[in-house]
């Protein structure tokens, strides 16, 4: 059974986010001139952490939200649902975000406005060097988090179909992924003028299409293949398709490949992998040859010499 509730969204990345929750709104058949219960804050003054400790400015802000989440709500008549804060980074404060003890007193923090407003947190993170490894930073954050949503990389094709993956739900199902896509919508939506008065204007977004089902994780991919990579072998596929999409350049003769194929230097390979901290630390450039020697095994990439590129068809 589901319920009507107020949503509260602090919003410090400056993005379209208000545009976006009307053409969803929109999408999903309500009225352009509906007043959604649906409040946003451009700002958080005060950071979690200060020197590594709990910050007390941002404890006695977090209180002055939470009461004001509960006022707003009941404006609406309704209680409140969800608070969303885009991103941590920017409100965290931390000082090495690969501590483990600076993560968990940034997911108290969070565990404690959500028992102060009496719902849930959703705190927005960025992926780590490896999406497919979830958020960055300490294995705390998904330690203590209640659930975990991982919408993978953003794709270069905005509208190109994606999958939602629930990487956590406790209590619940996860493991499981729906599909997704971006489309075009024009949207209405209420504007207040200089003079007080109230009109409908048009703006055009981006807004959600959602499958129908839930599947496996392991089902999103056909491939057998695909599936056979390793987390570190998949995310280091992908860069190397992106570098040859971009910018990779046409083989020599003595590559043996089909005429136009593409490929690109594997020092470029390595240091764009290196720069994007793909490995952990520690790791070197020995393993990443341990790494070219076994996607060469699987027959995901050839290599001559200088070159790497991708063979037209995986066998």
């Amino acid at each position: 059974m589901s319920e009507r509730r107020f949503v509260l969204v602090v919003e410090l990345e400056r993005s379209s986010s208000q545009l976006r929750i009307y053409g969803a709104a929109q999408k999903r058949g309500v009225a352009p001139e509906t007043k959604l219960p649906i409040e946003h804050f451009g700002s958080c003054p005060h950071e979690i952490l200060l020197k590594r400790e709990l910050n007390p400015q941002w404890v006695k802000w977090a209180k002055n939200l939470a009461d004001y989440a509960k006022l707003a709500a009941e404006s609406y008549g309704l209680r409140p649902g969800l608070i969303i804060v885009d991103t941590q980074n920017r409100v965290a404060g931390f000082t090495d975000e690969d501590y483990s003890a600076e993560n968990s007193r940034v997911c108290k923090a969070w565990s404690s406005l959500a028992e102060m407003v009496g719902c849930a947190v959703l705190v927005v993170d960025h992926l780590g060097k490896d999406a497919s490894r979830d958020q960055r930073g300490s294995s705390v954050k998904q330690q203590n988090s209640f659930y975990r949503h991982n919408a993978g990389e953003k794709p270069k094709n905005v509208y190109a179909s994606r999958h939602l993956i629930i990487t956590k739900m406790r209590d619940g199902i996860d493991g499981v992924a729906i599909n997704f896509k971006a489309v075009d919508v024009e949207v209405e939506r209420p504007q207040k003028n200089l003079d007080g008065t109230i009109e409908m204007t048009k703006a055009k977004t981006l807004a959600i299409e959602w499958g129908s089902e839930l599947v496996p994780v392991d089902a999103i991919s056909s491939d057998p293949a695909e599936r056979d990579l390793t987390e570190l072998e998949s995310t280091a596929l992908k860069k190397l398709n992106d570098m040859i999409n971009d910018d990779g350049a046409e083989l020599p003769p003595e590559c043996g490949a089909p005429a136009g194929l593409r490929g690109v230097l594997l020092d470029r390979w390595y240091d764009r992998l290196a720069r994007g901290r793909t490995f952990e630390r520690g790791q070197s450039e020995r393993e990443f040859k341990k790494m070219v020697l076994r996607l060469r095994a699987k027959r995901r990439i050839e290599v001559l010499d200088d070159w790497v590129w991708q063979p037209l068809v995986a066998s």
